[in-house]
């Protein structure tokens, strides 16, 4: 078989060095030293070899490391070691191409929407920087570009008849605190477990959003902050919940409402068991509880998780009829698109029942 022959053309560089350019054809041989020469005028230099990798990790350390806490570093981290460098790391950074883009977010397209969300933002943010330090003269994500991924199935909120349930299931266990908080204010898991009783005001019944306790590779780590600005709130409690508290804290010696055994800050692995102690109530068949406790009565009979309380903690606010604004604040919403989600959610369920009960009405009056 006869060998292929290239093309070839040199230009030199700012620098003195040359720049050598092959190609198959003469189209586009002229079509490539076209693109080399008007990248030399954009300041781009033709001779860096700097790789996506490279660009990823100056990225982060100057983008992202520095403006954001440490879980949500993390976090970017994982969506450039899972979605964007097992494919482009040892490219050069001004030979990608938005065919490579496209690849990529096909990848990340088979997750979730919000990992394919993550993965196209952290793609652009990169490349812009990568203009920016003409390194490139265009980005090669293209402008049009979405993400895709499987939708979010959306959750259900727990009946007030399920809340009942849960609540008469765990009544005389420690998981009891942990439970009632997050139906009864809706504040996420580490903003109960770092709650202190300093931010606990048991005469006028508020509870005050000032701390937030995240886990990072097992450890725990009580940050004196909420997970954002908006996070930083106070929450009106029921005299009901007041009188649980009351009676906890004549009990305690913890700092902390929510703790270990010990009193101490609630560890990864001490919230694991207290959460079991509901998974070990479940008479689902998805539950392990029914396997490790067979003692225990199985009263739950639907799905739940710690984040399930907070969302039916904001159904309940639509419910009482709360403005999207004020929902928004007793969440701690930075964005009011993440409200606005829920909401839409609600009007949906709201919607199907009232349907559902009109279609029963018109068979029954037939």
């Amino acid at each position: 078989m006869a060998r292929k022959e290239y093309l070839t053309k040199t230009i030199t560089l700012p620098n003195g060095k040359r720049k050598y350019i092959t190609a198959k054809s003469v189209d586009e041989l002229k079509e490539k030293t076209l693109t080399a020469r008007l990248q030399l005028r954009a300041g781009v230099d033709l001779s860096d070899q700097t790789t996506v990798g490279e660009l990823a990790q100056l990225w982060f350390d100057v983008e992202k490391k520095p403006s954001v806490r440490e879980s949500t570093a993390n976090f970017w981290a994982g969506i450039i070691d899972r979605n964007i460098l097992p494919y482009l790391s040892s490219r050069p950074v001004r030979d990608v191409l938005p065919i490579q883009i496209h690849n990529v977010m096909n990848a990340a397209g088979e997750k979730s929407q919000s990992e394919a969300r993550h993965t196209l933002q952290a793609l652009r943010s990169m490349f812009n920087m990568a203009v920016d330090n003409n390194l490139v003269v265009k980005s090669p994500v293209p402008v049009s570009m979405k993400a895709g991924g499987a939708p979010t199935k959306g959750k259900e909120a727990l009946t007030e008849a399920q809340e009942r349930t849960l609540l008469d299931a765990v009544s005389d266990t420690r998981a009891y605190i942990f439970v009632l908080l997050g139906l009864k204010t809706g504040m996420r898991r580490g903003e109960i477990l770092g709650l202190r009783w300093d931010c606990v005001d048991l005469e006028k019944n508020i509870v005050s959003v000032r701390r937030n306790l995240i886990y990072l590779k097992g450890k725990a780590t009580l940050e004196d902050c909420a997970k954002t600005k908006a996070g930083i709130r106070d929450i009106p409690i029921s005299p009901e919940v007041s009188d649980v508290l009351k009676k906890e804290k004549s009990t305690t010696n913890s700092l902390f409402v929510v703790h270990s055994l010990n009193g101490e800050m609630m560890s990864q692995s001490s919230f694991r068991s207290l959460w079991g102690i509901v998974a070990a109530r479940s008479a689902r068949p998805d539950s392990l509880g029914t396997r490790r406790h067979p003692g225990v009565q199985h009263t739950i009979d639907f799905h739940v998780t710690p984040h399930l309380l907070r969302h039916t903690y904001a159904t309940r606010l639509f419910e009482r009829g709360l403005k999207m604004t004020e929902v928004q604040y007793l969440l701690g919403h930075e964005s009011p698109d993440i409200t606005m989600k829920i909401y839409v959610h609600y009007c949906e369920a709201q919607n199907r029942q009232s349907t559902f009960k009109k279609a029963r009405r018109a068979m029954i009056s037939r």
